[in-house]
């Protein structure tokens, strides 16, 4: 059984990011370039917050240990690796995605990003800008590494946000969360059900 790669060190990386000194940050980074040496499977990069990052929920419902079991029940060479922090906006998702790309050598990755901005009443035109530049960066790092954008439906409005971004930036859109979701089990296996449904045939064509 693969085992699920959890990311405390990089939680414990957005903390100290600005209260650390440069020392303390060099000794973080040398331990998250460790655990690249460690992952001979592919990665699969869970990155963002919402059901990626699943707060108050036990850890055997978290999106990507729900995508790891299936991934394990049909002995497919795949870990997934758990790079959720609950809460943070797309500005707070971009400060720390260099790092997390850093500490892994990623195969595939999977992004849940934005609707937090909606709570905290940032414009749409700058979370546009940061998820563009998200993007970009990971395209820029990866450039063959298929990239999905959990959407809410497109009639939404961050919907016709993640589908504008999509369609410019050729990444895959799975539409499988609610404009205001209640994070909660049930709706977390919905989740995993439309995921899974996608990647399940990318995982069975790239072994």
């Amino acid at each position: 059984m693969y085992k699920i790669i959890t990311t405390c060190l990089l939680i414990a990386l957005g903390c100290c990011i600005y209260s650390c000194s440069s020392n303390k940050n060099n000794e973080i980074h040398q331990q998250l370039v460790a655990n690249k040496e460690k992952t001979a499977d592919g990665t699969i990069l869970f990155f963002g917050h919402g059901y990626i990052a699943a707060p108050n929920l036990p850890e055997k419902h978290t999106l990507s240990e729900q995508i790891q079991t299936m991934v394990d029940s049909l002995a497919l060479p795949y870990t997934c690796v758990q790079a959720g922090i609950s809460g943070e906006t797309s500005l707070d998702s971009k400060r720390r995605l260099e790092w997390a790309m850093e500490s892994y050598e990623v195969d595939i990755i999977l992004i849940e990003a934005g609707r937090n901005d909606l709570k905290a009443n940032i414009p749409l035109i700058a979370t546009e800008e940061t998820l563009e530049n998200m993007i970009l960066q990971i395209k820029k790092a990866y450039p063959s590494v298929p990239i999905y954008l959990l959407s809410t439906p497109i009639n939404t409005t961050m919907g016709l946000l993640y589908h504008k971004l999509a369609q410019k930036h050729q990444i895959s859109l799975i539409p499988c969360l609610t404009e205001t979701p209640e994070i909660n089990i049930s709706n977390s296996k919905m989740v995993k059900e439309q995921v899974w449904k996608v990647l399940e045939k990318v995982l069975h064509s790239n072994t």
